[in-house]
């Protein structure tokens, strides 16, 4: 089983792959620094475990609300999400208590 999965500064491009969704045991998934597009996918409503979602820094758009209710300790993603249970800053950073 999967617990960290990291891309940090990679230079990766496309859209973030579905199939992490498959990896619902990941505690870490840091996608931070890369040229990443499209939307977060739903498959990411599978993840149970998850502690810390690293999003910034990259092309994607729309909602981190998929994750949410599992409630990372630690999410961070780029102003351009629309997030229920983000703060709106420069980069939304939440942490859960």
């Amino acid at each position: 089983m999967f617990l960290f999965f990291t891309t940090d500064n990679n230079h990766l491009r496309g859209t973030i792959p579905t199939e992490l969704g498959e990896l619902t045991g990941l505690k870490h998934l840091l996608l931070k620094s890369n040229e990443l597009t499209g939307s977060v996918p739903t498959e990411f409503g599978r993840f149970t475990n998850l502690d810390v979602l690293l999003l910034e820094q990259n092309y994607v758009i729309g909602t981190t609300d998929l994750v949410c209710p599992n409630k990372p300790t630690y999410l961070v993603t780029d102003c351009n999400f629309a997030c229920s249970c983000c703060i709106n800053t420069t980069f939304q950073k939440l942490w859960f208590a």
